[in-house]
């Protein structure tokens, strides 16, 4: 019996190996068979914006730099030379992929292909940060649930767009940040108390890095560091000061080049055209408008300027796109994941780390709605797309914590989900 002992471990440790290795290779036939088919039957060609990207990474791959070839007017008054139109609106990041997979021609198809490969990245990660966090079985459906939602197969799969790739950059900039810990029970009452488990200083630097990265992808990202510099302060109360200013270190040091970029070409390193965006949608800029503005001889006009001088109607603009972006995020991707997502905002993690890492996303997402909503009808909706994968992980995470709360408190499981579910009712009725 001894001596068979060892042999029996290693076959069941050959067969739980078989299984996993089963489990991958069916879960990626799964991924690449849904991809094919959503692709085939609903991919009609990639959006203006998608177009957009394409053109500037197919100038950056035949060596002529991060130019465009959308002439604006409004672009005028930034540009020495036309032939030199450097791009005025879109972060770097997606680009430079993008000049990787078109270096060879540009089709509709490689855009769609490149924003898939980051779609299927995320599910990856999804899993990995969902089984860290929680359990292997919230990863695993995590993923599986923004797999089949229309919603994120559209916008974040096959729509050559940088959405699934800054929400990859996003959750992984979340879960860098994550401080874990665990539950001990102590040896005087047997009570279980959450202990926090060491985290290193350099691991806040790469949180940083990846943070930037995420700044580069989608510019509106930089509201990020808000929320994050609150939570490393909160949640490494012995080394604070160090934590956040690696934090910050790691995501200037990456965005440094871009900032010099800005600062040598346009005076302001964090210069942007879309800041115009306040001005337009009003009585004096409908629509785009503003982006045709152009007199010779004359300086730009003045972004605080077209705020005050359109106050009234820009507050009723953000007003109106908070409303609508609302309903969008608490509807993409998938209804389901943001009712389980909000359900998660009036109950109780096991966790307080978990509660607290919660708490970051979701003031994220409170930041990005109330700031990008400044622009045009339907600008904020595309911001808050990228956030459908850490609420993904979030939103299983939720149903996980519920169902171990009604395993053993049904009385308090109940009653806060019924708040929950009366708050997830009346709020979409609310806002219509």
């Amino acid at each position: 019996m001894v001596v068979d002992s060892p042999r029996s471990s290693t076959e069941v440790r050959a067969t739980q190996v078989a299984r996993l290795v089963v489990l991958w290779l069916v879960s990626l036939a799964i991924v690449a068979a849904t991809a094919g088919i959503f692709y085939r039957a609903r991919f009609t060609g990639p959006t203006d914006e998608a177009m957009d990207y394409g053109q500037i990474a197919y100038n950056l791959s035949k060596g002529r730099g991060f130019v465009t070839s959308n002439i604006v007017p409004l672009g005028l008054y930034f540009w020495k030379d036309v032939r030199e139109a450097y791009d005025l609106e879109h972060g770097p990041a997606y680009p430079m992929y993008l000049a990787l997979v078109l270096y060879r021609g540009t089709q509709d198809s490689t855009l769609a292909i490149a924003s898939m490969i980051w779609f299927v990245l995320s599910l990856l990660l999804i899993y990995f940060v969902g089984s860290r966090l929680f359990s292997p079985r919230v990863g695993y459906w995590a993923a599986a649930l923004l797999l089949f939602s229309e919603g994120a197969l559209t916008t974040l799969g096959i729509s050559g767009m940088p959405v699934a790739m800054a929400g990859f950059l996003l959750l992984w900039t979340l879960y860098l940040l994550y401080r874990r810990s665990h539950e001990e029970s102590e040896p005087e009452t047997g009570r279980l108390v959450e202990v926090w488990e060491p985290r290193r200083p350099r691991r806040s630097f790469w949180a940083g890095v990846v943070a930037g990265l995420a700044y580069l992808t989608q510019l509106s990202l930089w509201l990020l560091v808000i929320p994050a510099t609150i939570y490393l302060a909160i949640t490494n109360p012995e080394q604070r000061s160090k934590h956040v200013a690696m934090f910050l270190l790691g995501f200037a040091l990456i965005s440094l080049p871009y900032w010099i970029r800005n600062t040598r070409l346009f005076g302001n390193p964090f210069f942007n055209l879309r800041v115009y965006e306040v001005g337009m949608a009003t009585k004096a800029y409908p629509g785009y408008s503003l982006y045709r503005y152009y007199e010779e001889g004359k300086r730009p006009p003045g972004v605080l300027s077209l705020f005050v001088q359109n106050a009234q109607q820009v507050v009723g603009k953000w007003a109106r796109n908070v409303r609508n972006g609302i309903g969008s995020l608490l509807t993409f991707p998938n209804p389901v994941v943001m009712a389980l997502a909000f359900i998660s905002l009036f109950i109780p993690m096991r966790m307080r780390a978990l509660a607290l890492w919660r708490n970051m996303l979701w003031w994220t997402a409170v930041l990005l709605l109330l700031a990008c909503s400044f622009g045009v009808p339907g600008s904020n909706v595309l911001a808050l797309t990228c956030l459908a994968v850490p609420f993904s992980v979030l939103a299983l995470g939720t149903l996980d914590d519920l169902l171990w709360m009604l395993y053993e408190d049904a009385s308090r499981i109940w009653r806060w989900s019924i708040v929950g579910l009366m708050l997830i009712v009346f709020v979409p009725l609310a806002l219509t």
